[in-house]
């Protein structure tokens, strides 16, 4: 987080400054050759691993391995090397570098504790929200671990019907005991049937006595289980925020202490070790919040605690192995026991696992799957054809209504004769126009007095019929025509009547051939238009089909977005509550409590950063940076949320 790198590197920077002074000030004839003594070579060494520039600080292991060396080292050194002033030196400047990377560690381990407490506390708030969930828990709700169930009484399902029927068989035997009766199972029935054993067994972290006795339904006896395991994980927070607060405000100060930057060193150490050691010990079923807020010295309501960070404030202590000691048990101990503290309070109280949430749909599947398993037996021929089919019809689909249509569009660009579009063949109105030709000629030539009359002398006359049945003109027919009609019955049989219907008949087929050719040349002109037309249907089906498919893991992912979006707006609103909620009273700079409470959900917020565009999450980590600076004051820190509901919204609805 960036509230640990920035605080870590300033404590470097400030080291370096004044240590580095320190050091280069001493008279040359201090130090002792390193190069025949192991002590300060193994200094030297890991000086320079503590100093290699890096994006991490060293772990805990690696730090409790490099004092173990040294320690060795400086047991099998002489003594007047180990007791000259640059080896005491530079034996500070280590312990210093090492006190900076352990105070790094310890943040880093209580910010990474904050993110899964938050997670717990919204999975229990939502659970207490919804009454089916709160019945879902009722069945479902986890075993705690055999070393902590006496102490939390928390009996989970089966494990709560398991020990109601034996308490109710007990119950029973208990019962033939006193009356001297047979057995029956009359008396079997009212023990199971008895609520106040029920509720007395399955749920023994029972409701207060006054609430008891108004209201100790199974609903009751269930919401207040979950408010329990609310409240516990809640404390948890609140008391780890207090120590977070005290420790990034008052934990390492090289440059303030009247005894210089070693002074810093031993009261980094010992607070630290005041600190994690009160955590490390907290019991979250009896730690209260009455005295949290009542001054920097009174952290908790612990005396032991108050009276050691009092202690803190006087003269401290300037011994070089007492703070190597420390140093040492924090890596090796006190932070690891911390965060197994941590942990099993998390474990207890937390939000279920997910065999526990789960296995009441495991157990369904596994009584239900032969049923299912049955029916998929008897069905298996329909399956078969179905799935068959539906095969066959998604592979028509794609080659009949996809592949062949583009293909047909293809060709139509490059103009193939197999793609053209025809109502009818390429000779049929030139062979009908010739024919129609050929006979008006002929009934010309047969009926000569039907002839035009004005006719130039040096044009053919049937060449001039022959150009006019081009153009559509059938003059000399329909004259022959018009002169058979007065004597129809005699023009039928021995006139020409019959011939220039049979040449008309002709005439009208060619026109409707006409006709039909230019609705053939208006086609060819748009046969790719019709192309896409065609085709378009079928890339529509075949787009969404591709687009729902591809949609799917977007969607889970949208769906985890819109969640992780409302949690950034829950913690959002949960930091200007703290801000809002500060008595001013108290001054303008929040208190240890709420000063780790914004560190907490700041660190929450930074992890959901990730939803945020890639363009702007260097500012909004920016805004989270502002907030995080307690030194700025509440009202500062108020307008920078406002500052952050303004800008931010677009990306958080």
């Amino acid at each position: 987080m960036s509230v640990v790198q920035d605080r870590v590197n300033s404590l470097k920077s400030q080291l370096n400054t004044l240590a580095g002074a320190q050091i280069q000030s001493l008279p040359q004839e201090t130090p002792p050759p390193s190069s025949c003594s192991i002590y300060l070579t193994e200094l030297n060494e890991s000086l320079s691993i503590l100093s290699t520039p890096s994006h991490t600080t060293p772990s805990l292991a690696q730090i409790s391995r490099l004092l173990i060396e040294v320690n060795h080292a400086k047991l099998q050194e002489q003594e007047h090397v180990t007791q000259s002033e640059y080896a005491k030196e530079l034996e500070w400047l280590f312990l210093a570098r090492c006190t900076v990377d352990v105070y790094g560690c310890l943040l880093e381990q209580l910010f990474q504790q904050t993110l899964p407490l938050a997670q717990d506390i919204w999975y229990w708030d939502d659970v207490l929200s919804q009454p089916t969930w709160r019945l879902l828990y009722l069945i479902q709700s986890p075993l705690p671990p055999p070393a902590t169930r006496r102490k939390t009484d928390d009996v989970a399902s089966p494990y709560r019907f398991l020990q109601f029927g034996k308490a109710a068989w007990q119950n029973t035997l208990a019962h033939l005991r006193e009356t001297h009766t047979q057995f029956s199972m009359g008396t079997l029935r009212a023990s199971l049937l008895d609520r106040n054993l029920f509720r007395r067994i399955a749920f023994p972290t029972r409701l207060p006595d006054a609430l008891g006795a108004i209201d100790s339904s199974v609903a009751s006896l269930c919401r207040h289980e979950i408010e329990t395991n609310l409240t516990r994980l809640r404390a948890l927070r609140e008391l780890q925020a207090a120590g977070l607060g005290l420790l990034v405000s008052e934990g390492i100060d090289f440059a303030g202490g009247r005894g210089g930057w070693k002074e810093g060193v031993v009261r980094g150490v010992d607070l630290m070790k005041s600190t994690m050691e009160w955590l490390q010990n907290i019991d979250v079923e009896v730690e209260s919040f009455d005295h949290v807020d009542q001054g920097p010295l009174s952290l908790s309501p612990s005396a032991e605690l108050t009276i050691e960070l009092v202690n803190l404030k006087s003269t401290p202590v300037m011994d070089i192995a007492s703070v190597s000691t420390n140093l040492l048990n924090l890596a090796q101990n006190i932070l690891p026991n911390q965060d197994t503290h941590t942990s099993s309070l998390a474990t207890i109280y937390g939000r279920p696992s997910y065999i526990t949430r789960y296995w009441p749909i495991g157990v369904t599947i596994l009584f239900s799957g032969s049923t299912i398993l049955r029916i998929l037996v008897n069905k298996r021929a329909q399956l078969t054809q179905w799935l068959r089919d539906s095969y066959t019809t998604i592979i028509d689909f794609w080659r009949n209504w996809v592949i062949t249509p583009i293909s047909d569009i293809i060709s139509t660009i490059r103009h193939e004769d197999s793609s053209q579009i025809a109502l009818m063949g390429r000779q049929s109105l030139q062979s009908d126009m010739d024919s129609l030709e050929r006979m008006v000629v002929q009934f010309a030539r047969e009926n000569q007095q039907y002839l035009p009359s004005n006719v130039p002398g040096d044009l053919d006359a049937f060449e001039i019929v022959r150009k006019g049945v081009r153009e559509g003109d059938l003059s000399p027919v329909l004259r022959a025509y018009e002169t058979d009609l007065r004597t129809p019955v005699r023009s039928a049989l021995t006139g020409t009547l019959i011939q220039t219907l049979l040449i008309q008949i002709q005439k009208t087929k060619v026109d409707v051939e006409v006709a039909l050719s230019g609705i053939d040349r208006l086609l060819k002109s748009q046969q790719l238009v019709f192309g896409f037309v065609g085709v378009t249907p079928s890339l529509i089906i075949l787009y969404t089909f591709t687009r729902y498919l591809s949609s799917l893991p977007s969607r889970r992912r949208g769906l985890r977005q819109g969640i992780a979006k409302g949690d950034l707006v829950k913690t959002m609103r949960s930091i200007e509550r703290i801000l809002c909620l500060h008595d001013m009273a108290k001054g303008a700079v929040l208190t240890f409590r709420d000063r780790g409470l914004v560190l907490c959900e700041c660190y929450v917020a930074s992890e959901f950063a990730g939803l945020l565009p890639r363009g702007v999450r260097r500012e909004f980590m920016q805004d989270l940076g502002d907030l995080e600076n307690v030194n700025l004051g509440v009202e500062r820190q108020l307008r920078t949320i406002a500052r952050m509901w303004r800008v931010w919204r677009p990306y958080l609805t």
